[in-house]
């Protein structure tokens, strides 16, 4: 009797190890396969850094390559392109350009 719940207890585990990222690639998947704009209302940093755009959409900073992304930017995600749009001294904007890394195929070439 203890194996079969020990073995259960095991099982379960897995599991949730194995589902421990499916928000991460799920997220991935939708800012590749989406495009979007806004502004940058508020970075937080912590396990991963998250980018949100007008409160209502986040990403990772680990979904692209390119410019780091401050607050008050403006992001445009067409395509694989991601373009930052800042504002420096005397109301000038310069624009940096980014790409959106593709997820893997799979969760579970994602996940190993």
């Amino acid at each position: 009797m203890k194996k079969i719940i020990s073995i259960c207890l095991v099982c379960i585990l897995l599991v949730v190890v194995y589902n421990s990222k499916r928000d991460y690639y799920d997220n991935h998947l939708y800012f590749y396969d989406n495009s979007f704009k806004g502004e940058v209302t508020f970075i937080e940093e912590a396990r991963g850094t998250k980018i949100f755009i007008e409160d209502k959409l986040f990403f990772y900073s680990s979904f692209y390559t390119g410019p780091v992304i401050k607050v008050h930017d403006y992001v445009v995600k067409n395509g694989n392109s991601l373009r930052v749009f800042r504002k420096v001294a005397n109301n000038e904007e310069i624009i940096l350009e980014g790409i959106a890394l593709k997820p893997e195929s799979s969760y579970f070439k994602y996940f190993f």
